[in-house]
């Protein structure tokens, strides 16, 4: 009996909420032209907010794709004495090397260097980007292979032979995906190395300055070598080229571990000072960052920005909705007094409006979820490359869940206020003379001219803003650079020291270039540079003065080319 019941009365709640469902399809079916608006404008403002929280999600809000991420920091140094133009530092190697030996507070630390090389001997000679990183990073950062192995600890150690783990798309990419890749050997800078292992593709390796500024891994590195460090040859002072990537222990804190840190850095600096035999003066710090923050801390709040403009955008669309609705809702008070006095209960009726409002929330948001695809699609072609995390970011379940539940707020939003404004309706009042009418009316009219000022204000904000945005984008873009690029066109190379290994062969070889180069037709003119302009740092060297008595770090740096 109590199983009959049940199902009894599922049947008549599956009745009443089908029987809505018709309804406000017929109501809806009488103003195509309302229909239309609405579903559309609807489109765009879920579309636009859905495409840029995927941004969000994709960028800030998704934890990074390694094993226990949360546990992954970035190391810096920092020399007090410089911090005003290079507030912090990439690391020293020979530093590295005494934290590995002495440092408590980390599981792990690597090192990671980004290193162009050309690939010979297997097809098309190519300029690749390789990453140099020391052979335990990828247990680190718990990454497996799709084939083959990562590196070894002996493959780390000086003299050992050369061996190379690809990325997936390097593997397709170069070799089409072959498993008889592995084991072959390829040519870098003149030296073989074996391929030993193929990364799966879910992996992603940082890029551009991902792990802090000075360390450009560009667009992406393409294979990895191991490091190898000979701590003969390493300096303990300047030299400071590489990344360093460290998991820390479940103890320590970030600030336990950063104070280890300095400690060890205050000896380093005393033992710099002693083996240079100079008055260095150099105090010696270092910083623990998280890896997420480091990625992501540049540009979160203009992706919070943008996510706030959108939903404002959004804002606007549900208000400007909610008065249309309330502009129809006038045409029907007569009917809804007339059911209110039979004694349809306001739960009925706020039911039966919302179902309308949620109809055209899910047609809009249908609709909205292809606008989203098409936006986002738009926006990644056109984004800086250097937006970290930005190939993490699509459409995927996530998306699509949140997708649904701004359609169903949408729908909530917009549809709530015209349907308790119409449950307030007194049927006596309402059924009589136009006085009545009129009465309501003037409420009506209130209501809906609060939205409008809403509505109003809303837009005025979103103008301003649009307007201070576009002023800087166009000053940004105006601004002098001192030299004319029209015409202008670069190519960038890299001569491997295995075969030019001194000066002497380097400047010939460019010389060459000069002049064969510049004897090509319509070549008016031809140079060489170690670095384009406005292309970051490049160089970095105290200048000193004959007979300079200023401490070393006193002395004034400069960029050179």
């Amino acid at each position: 009996m109590i199983r009959n019941g049940t199902a009894r009365a599922v049947t008549l709640i599956v009745t009443d909420y089908t029987s809505d469902i018709r309804y406000a399809l017929r109501r809806l079916r009488r103003s195509p032209g309302f229909l239309a608006a609405a579903v559309l404008t609807l489109a765009v403002g879920i579309g636009a907010t859905t495409a840029i929280f995927s941004l969000v999600d994709g960028i800030l809000l998704k934890p990074l794709g390694y094993r226990e991420p949360d546990q992954l920091v970035l190391l810096r140094e920092v020399i007090p004495q410089i911090a005003d133009p290079y507030p912090t530092l990439p690391v020293n190697a020979q530093h590295f090397l005494t934290w590995k030996e002495e440092s408590e507070s980390f599981d792990a630390i690597a090192l990671v260097q980004a290193i162009y090389m050309n690939m010979t001997g297997d097809g098309e000679p190519e300029r690749i980007l390789a990453g140099a990183v020391s052979w335990d990073i990828f247990p680190m950062l718990g990454a497996d292979t799709r084939i083959g192995r990562t590196f070894l600890e002996s493959e780390g150690e000086p003299g050992s032979e050369d061996v190379a783990v690809l990325t997936h798309a390097f593997w397709l990419r170069r070799f089409g995906g072959d498993p008889e890749a592995l084991g072959r050997t390829i040519t870098l800078n003149g030296r073989p190395a074996e391929i030993v292992g193929v990364l799966p593709e879910t992996f992603r390796f940082p890029k551009n300055e991902e792990l802090g500024p000075m360390i450009e891994l560009g667009d992406g590195v393409e294979l990895f070598l191991p490091l190898t460090l000979d701590p003969g040859s390493l300096n303990m002072t300047g030299s400071h080229n590489y990344g360093a990537i460290a998991r820390l222990s479940q103890g320590p804190t970030l600030e336990q571990a950063e104070a280890e840190l300095n400690i060890l850095e205050f000896g380093i600096a005393t033992e710099a000072g002693i083996q240079a035999g100079v008055d260095l003066n150099m105090d010696l710090e270092a910083r623990v960052i998280p890896m997420q923050e480091q990625m992501i801390g540049s540009v979160r709040l203009a992706l919070w920005v943008l996510l706030a403009a959108v939903g404002a955008v959004l804002a606007i669309v549900c208000v400007n909705l909610a008065n249309l609705l309330l502009a129809r809702s006038a045409h029907r008070r007569k009917d809804v007094a007339v059911r209110v006095a039979l004694g349809a209960p306001a739960r009925r009726l706020v039911r039966e409006f919302m179902t309308e409002s949620l109809i055209l929330a899910f047609a809009g948001g249908i609709l909205g979820i292809a606008v989203a695809y098409v936006a986002l699609n738009v926006m990644l072609a056109a984004v800086p490359v250097d937006l970290p995390r930005i190939d993490e970011v699509g459409l995927d379940g996530r998306i699509l869940a949140f997708g649904l539940m701004l359609t169903a707020a949408t729908g909530i939003l917009f549809g709530a206020l015209p349907a308790w404004r119409l449950t307030r309706i007194d049927p006596q009042s309402s059924l009589q003379a136009a006085g009545a009418r009129t009465t309501e009316g003037r409420r009506a009219s209130r209501l809906g001219g609060a939205l409008v000022s809403l509505e109003v204000g809303l837009s005025a904000v979103l103008l301003i803003t649009a307007g201070l945005l576009t002023t800087s984008f166009f000053r940004l873009i105006g601004v002098e650079t001192g030299f004319v690029v029209d015409n202008a066109h670069s190519i960038e190379l890299f001569l491997p020291f295995g075969t030019y290994g001194d000066s002497e062969s380097r400047v010939a070889f460019y010389d060459r270039l000069l002049q064969e180069v510049g004897a090509i037709p319509g070549i008016e003119s031809v140079a060489v540079t170690s670095h384009l302009p406005l292309k970051g740092e490049t160089n970095v060297s105290i200048v000193s003065i004959d007979g300079e008595t200023r401490p070393l770090l006193e002395r004034p740096l400069a960029n050179y080319r």
